[in-house]
């Protein structure tokens, strides 16, 4: 699994999703028209709300850094907001050596009270 934080300094509205893969000890990048063989889980821990039931396949909810997925509804992550993905490894044959998943969307700055 991996986590990260939202800045403290801003809102984030969360509006597509792209994935990478790192295939094996060689470094062999994934390629570009194929998805990596992953399942993975989004949870808000901040808030405990998981953003899906079971593990879905990578390929469900994101696209390449050519093509990412556009979500059908903006999610909004307040401010100080942990984010924490969990991956699984769905292939029988792939081990992935890395795997870089891209939260792409808009930084809202907070307004200082005038």
């Amino acid at each position: 699994s991996s986590t990260f934080n939202i800045d403290g300094d801003s809102d984030f509205y969360w509006t597509k999703l792209a994935v990478h893969a790192v295939s094996g000890d060689d470094a062999t990048d994934v390629s570009s028209e194929l998805l990596p063989e992953i399942n993975i889980i989004i949870t808000n821990t901040t808030t405990g709300r998981q953003y899906m039931n079971q593990q879905v396949p990578v390929s469900n909810i994101a696209g390449n850094g050519r093509l990412p997925f556009i979500l059908p509804m903006i999610t909004y992550f307040p401010a100080k907001s942990t984010i924490k993905v969990d991956f699984f490894n769905a292939s029988d044959n792939a081990t992935y050596s890395d795997t870089y998943l891209s939260f792409i969307g808009i930084k809202a700055f907070l307004r200082s009270p005038t």
